[in-house]
């Protein structure tokens, strides 16, 4: 359980996003963070637990920003020191700069996180964050999290129905399974998730008249309008 000084600003999202997140931890490593994951005074410790499961920058980043923690903490928990000669903090800072970003991209990054070298040519932020997420996502599937787990997992990392779908298609999900993902990510929708699977997936072996309900047949499903590009794109790259 959170300390008493977390415990307003931990809604059961945040929870459930932390769940999806560490669900791939080794026993031990999610017994340490446990033990220190609420508390922003420990958040140095608690990225490198993270970090040395896989997750990025810019994922540890979004899950510390659901618990409350000011940019600040954030980019001296990602900037820690680490033995390694090669590598002496815990993400290089242009990774943190980029993670600082995504979550705020107001914040004055030229004063919370300097370049030490100068700004490379061409754009700052072109980086693999999307596909990071993207493959942190197929991880979680592919380990057969429950529906609930996958979109606690996308909605922490503002991921789109679309995108969802999308790498259910690209890993060889069953379509019931997808169906049951699509309707959790949807927060119970079925007819919202039955628009996204017919839309993203539309040539399911046997049609999605086969693996779903007579009640959401009925023609005239609206297409919905994502902000986003499908991740079908992506993972076809």
């Amino acid at each position: 359980n959170p300390p008493d000084s977390a415990a307003d600003v931990v809604d059961i999202e945040s929870r459930r996003f932390l769940k999806a997140m560490i669900g791939d931890l080794e026993p031990d490593q999610r017994a340490r963070l446990m033990a220190l994951v609420y508390d922003p005074r420990r958040a140095a410790t608690a990225a490198a637990i993270l970090a040395e499961s896989g997750k990025t920058a810019d994922q540890i980043g979004r899950l510390m920003h659901h618990f409350d923690f000011d940019i600040p903490t954030i980019r001296d928990a990602l900037l820690s020191s680490v033995d390694d000669a090669d590598r002496p903090t815990l993400f290089n800072v242009a990774d943190v700069r980029a993670a600082l970003h995504a979550i705020d991209d107001a914040i004055d990054l030229d004063e919370l996180v300097p370049l030490v070298d100068g700004p490379a040519d061409g754009p700052e932020f072109e980086s693999s964050g999307p596909m990071d997420d993207v493959r942190l996502l197929q991880r979680r599937i592919r380990q057969h999290a429950e529906p609930s787990t996958i979109a606690a997992l996308a909605s922490g990392l503002e991921l789109q129905p679309a995108t969802v779908i999308g790498v259910c298609r690209a890993s060889d999900v069953s379509p019931p399974r997808t169906m049951a993902i699509a309707i959790a990510v949807r927060g119970g929708d079925a007819k919202a998730a039955y628009n996204d699977v017919t839309t993203n997936w539309p040539d399911v072996d046997g049609g999605w008249d086969r693996h779903t309900h007579p009640s959401l047949h009925r023609a005239g499903h609206l297409t919905a309008v994502y902000a986003r590009k499908p991740s079908r794109d992506i993972l076809d790259r």
